[in-house]
């Protein structure tokens, strides 16, 4: 098994006022590590599906509490449409019970209750873990091929770091760097 995330987000404590809440959204993107809260895809994948979840749902909250950061959570658009205006307990101060709700995604609790297996596929052995990743949609597909093309890329990175250096480099693996550039500068550029 594997850890959930390679990193935790480190959610800062930020007391902006403003008047929407999307206004917070670079702050949250640098936050959550350029990666959605709930499924840790990282936003490369397709950055205009990334938005802002209430963790909250709006309709618990009032005045400035919509628009409060500590609120917010960088979600793509999978987890944020599965998500919606889901809230079990009912209870803006509690978001789960146990075996139904949420957990903070900022929390490191968040990523304790969820493991990856070895082909990247998000697995937990608690009810709230199982009760979330139903819930979320956190078993499709996508979320496993993102976190193998992420592994790809560690070992993509070795392989240019080693070949960087060399004078003479067989063509095979030449045309393997070319590709991998190009695939970066698309990437760059979505």
């Amino acid at each position: 098994m594997n850890n959930f995330r390679e990193q935790n987000p480190s959610k800062r404590e930020i007391d902006k006022v403003v008047s929407k809440y999307q206004n917070h959204k670079s702050d949250l993107k640098i936050d959550f590590n350029n990666r959605c809260g709930y499924c840790d895809d990282h936003a490369t994948w397709r950055s205009s599906f990334y938005e802002i979840d209430h963790f909250v749902p709006k309709q618990y909250l009032s005045g400035k509490e919509i628009t409060d950061y500590g609120n917010l959570v960088y979600s793509c658009r999978y987890c944020n449409n599965s998500k919606r205006a889901k809230w079990p307990t009912g209870d803006k101060n509690n978001p789960n019970d146990g075996k139904a709700g949420f957990e903070k995604p900022w929390t490191s609790d968040y990523s304790n209750i969820f493991r990856r297996d070895d082909k990247g596929r998000i697995v937990s052995d608690s009810d709230l873990g199982n009760w979330m990743i139903k819930n979320l949609n956190l078993g499709l597909k996508r979320h496993s091929i993102i976190w193998q093309l992420d592994k790809l890329k560690s070992v993509v990175e070795q392989i240019k770091t080693h070949y960087e250096s060399k004078e003479s480099i067989d063509p095979k693996i030449e045309f393997l760097l070319e590709y991998i550039k190009l695939n970066e500068m698309l990437r760059d550029n979505i």
